[in-house]
């Protein structure tokens, strides 16, 4: 743990809230007032650092990714996966003139979900699931034989989590790796086959091969395993094609709202009572037909369809979810902080669950109870998202208070606890790692609607061009904010000391204009000026056009740099 604690620990120390500097407007300077612009707090940037140290956990480690809960391929690909869109998140939203820690992790992470343990179970998934088999016609492995190649056709609940995860880091780097071929390379080394097998795509690749299976099944959607097409598991694909259309100018994101046409026009989704059924079943061999609802019609946090679907549906239907949520608000929460989402009989999903495992295998019961513990992650996130700040800092103290929240090396985070009791004064102790590690982080880190900017208001040229800052050492040092405004000219940077006691810390700006003049203001007063042709005593123009900027660390800083 050592070693981990010392690459990660330089970000935050947990006190450092109370350490931030206060400015006013007239002693930064008088059109830049630091304030004015994001900073993260200790906590936050404790659950990104967490992120960051399991995204370098050696290939094939799960630590700290595994649970109780494991349906059909596992739950590591959906951990996996909201971790990225946590980073995501906080990139686009916080700091977005320093990219280090979240570039490399969402790399990383995305590494995660071409291992074998995340896609391998596909193989067996893919042999059953159809409407046929629901009604009693033969189907058995003679007539599905599955395939083992996890994009090749449905499977839409993991290859649309890389799709979306990917455009969106195209988006926010312009950086186009996944484009590259066999960006993407699924590798087979099992049984049953006469050796290795690649399977390999670009991003392009898959967004035609999700888009093109919703153009077959007539927008009734992807399916899952197949023949079973749930709402939910289409809704990440639905944003990623709004990104990918601002990427390549195609017209892919009108599969969002045409798969809401056809299910409200079939009875499948209720805009009245904003209810959803949780999948249908469709043709094994034609997803258009013998289309039939397998649930009934449910409410936000019975389907899980409220949170999970939402933080993505923002993106193209941002007026529903808003009235969805408002619709279903109070119940959602007063079920969370009293504990009656957890005790059995006491709300409409826990009677389905006990009626479902007739209450007779425990472990069975303690997987789905984790169920209930990421709804409770997801309508955190979905209040965040609708910049309800009652309501996400309620459920934030609430599992602060009772998560077990640890403090360790500098992250911050809910480490797993698989017991689901209700204690005497209707508090739950019991947390998923998708919730404590990924939902109450994102939910903690929105300021609210982060996640509908982040798909709608993407960066281009101009962003990929702008100053920012790198080579942080992150053991002497944290950065808490990084911003430029491009209508001021300005560049805002606070770092504050890491758990390693060094005289100075450096860090480099990049892509200022080697022709302007700066104006360089550390902790509200003015240092100088920096030119090509004028240094600082702490500031150097490098060779490569760079700037290298030096200071104590034994407080917090803030700098800004301003063109003139």
């Amino acid at each position: 743990m050592k070693s981990n604690a010392r690459i990660w620990t330089g970000l935050i120390c947990g006190a450092t809230a109370k350490l931030l500097i206060s400015f006013s407007a007239a002693a930064a300077t008088p059109n830049v007032d630091p304030n004015e612009y994001p900073r993260m707090t200790d906590k936050e940037i404790g659950h990104i650092r967490h992120i960051a140290r399991l995204s370098l956990n050696p290939w094939g480690d799960w630590t700290g990714f595994d649970t109780v809960y494991n349906p059909l391929q596992g739950e590591k690909m959906f951990v996996i996966s909201f971790m990225a869109y946590t980073l995501e998140l906080a990139q686009h939203e916080l700091t977005p003139a320093y990219h280090e820690i979240y570039r490399t992790s969402i790399e990383n992470l995305l590494k995660k979900m071409q291992h074998p343990d995340v896609w391998y179970p596909w193989m067996f998934e893919s042999r059953h699931g159809s409407v046929e088999e629901i009604k009693g016609e033969p189907v058995d492995w003679m007539t599905n034989p599955g395939w083992i190649d996890p994009i090749l056709k449905d499977n839409i609940q993991f290859k649309a989590y890389i799709q979306q995860i990917a455009a969106a880091y195209q988006m926010l780097y312009g950086d186009k790796r996944y484009e590259q071929p066999g960006a993407f390379t699924f590798k087979w080394t099992g049984g049953m086959s006469n050796g290795q097998m690649n399977f390999r795509y670009t991003l392009t690749d898959i967004t035609k091969n999700i888009y093109e299976e919703m153009v077959d099944s007539d927008f009734v959607g992807s399916a899952c395993e197949p023949g079973r097409v749930f709402w939910i598991c289409n809704a990440p694909s639905n944003a990623g094609f709004i990104i990918y259309d601002h990427l390549y100018g195609t017209h892919y994101g009108d599969a969002g709202p045409k798969m809401n046409a056809k299910w409200v026009k079939s009875g499948y989704r209720d805009p009245k009572t904003y209810k959803t059924v949780m999948f249908v079943s469709t043709s094994l061999r034609d997803p258009s037909s013998n289309v039939e609802p397998r649930t009934p019609l449910e409410a936000i946090g019975d389907a899980e369809e409220g949170g999970w679907a939402s933080v993505y549906n923002v993106a193209w239907d941002y007026d529903y979810t808003r009235a969805q949520y408002l619709a279903h608000r109070d119940e959602e929460l007063e079920q969370i902080l009293t504990g009656k989402l957890f005790r059995i009989g006491e709300s409409d999903s826990s009677r389905a669950l006990a009626a479902s495992f007739e209450m007779k295998n425990p472990d069975e019961i303690a997987g789905r109870m984790a169920v209930r513990s990421f709804q409770v992650g997801f309508f955190s996130a979905y209040a965040a998202e609708m910049g309800d700040q009652e309501a996400k800092n309620n459920l934030l103290d609430y599992a602060d208070r009772n998560f077990n929240p640890v403090w360790q090396n500098g992250e911050y985070y809910y480490p797993r606890n698989d017991d689901y009791g209700v204690d005497e004064h209707g508090n739950v102790h019991g947390v998923d790692v998708w919730t404590g590690s990924a939902l109450l982080p994102m939910a903690r880190l929105n300021r609210g609607s982060g996640l509908r900017r982040l798909y709608t208001e993407q960066w281009g040229e101009a962003q990929y061009k702008q100053p920012y800052i790198s080579d942080v050492d992150m053991l002497a040092a944290g950065v808490s904010q990084a911003f430029y405004d491009a209508k001021k000219d300005a560049l805002i940077v606070t770092l504050i000391p890491g758990p390693i006691k060094t005289r100075s810390v450096s860090f480099v700006v990049r892509q200022l204009d080697a022709g302007k003049i700066y104006e360089l203001i550390k902790d509200g007063k003015a240092t100088g000026e920096l030119s090509l042709t004028h240094q600082l005593e702490s500031a150097t123009w490098l060779k490569d056009g760079a700037v290298l900027i030096t200071t104590s660390m034994s407080a917090p800083h803030t700098f800004v740099l301003v063109g003139k």
